[in-house]
């Protein structure tokens, strides 16, 4: 058996074991195919634009805005390219563009979770 399967193997044991006494989250690449079977996956999003700025003041303004911007279209691409953003039937999308900072963002993926009865 390969390295990399039995790594994945023993985290889904890991996983639920805890499961049975705790409320967990994991995040992963491709955790739809690992674990398919997770009760809730919750994809987190925002425009391009609004990625772009948040990316653009991460950076300090090191490049410039449309910089930023064709390098999340590239990585957006890869990513749909590679199965990255796979969303399956449990998924919750939160859209974050309009969230000021991290805390209001949390707060939406919060309530996000209590509607759909997560919480």
């Amino acid at each position: 058996m390969c390295y990399l399967l039995k790594k994945i193997i023993k985290s889904i044991i890991i996983i639920e074991s805890y499961k049975k006494h705790f409320n967990i989250i994991v995040s992963a690449r491709e955790l739809v195919d690992i674990y398919p079977n997770m009760d809730c996956h919750i994809f987190v999003t925002a425009t391009l634009e609004e990625r772009a700025k948040r990316r653009f003041n991460q950076l300090g303004g090191t490049i410039s805005l449309e910089e930023v911007k064709k390098m999340l279209i590239e990585s957006d691409f890869l990513h749909e390219k590679s199965g990255f953003n796979k969303i399956c039937k449990n998924t919750i999308k939160v859209d974050i563009t309009e969230c000021k900072d991290s805390k209001e963002s949390a707060k939406k993926v919060y309530d996000e979770c209590k509607k759909a009865g997560l919480i």
